[in-house]
């Protein structure tokens, strides 16, 4: 009887690892892919302005215009609108009031 129960005991743990195996193989090709966060392709303004916003935090147009004298606050307004959109900046506040800062 002790020998029947081990060899029964073998074969069902063969049979287990297989199912296991099964299981796990089945799992990696259902499970999402996860998606590689590419680096967004920003100009060296853009960049700039994300250095900024590290270094300090929050800013209005008005304390970035002044690292750009030569560039429109309405450019640097479209700036941060495309990063808002490639979800790098957040935008907090309104009119007056508005602030940016990186998005965590």
């Amino acid at each position: 009887d002790v020998i029947a129960l081990q060899e029964k005991y073998g074969e069902l743990k063969e049979e287990f690892k297989e199912e296991l195996k099964r299981i796990v193989l089945e799992k990696k090709q259902t499970a999402p892919k996860e998606e590689k966060k590419e680096k967004p392709n920003l100009c060296p303004r853009k960049k700039k302005i994300m250095l900024f916003l590290k270094d300090k935090g929050r800013a209005q147009v008005g304390d970035v215009s002044k690292l750009f004298p030569g560039v429109a606050k309405r450019t640097l307004r479209r700036d941060f609108l495309d990063l808002i959109e490639k979800k790098l900046v957040e935008r907090i506040g309104e009119k007056n009031d508005t602030y940016y800062s990186l998005k965590e």
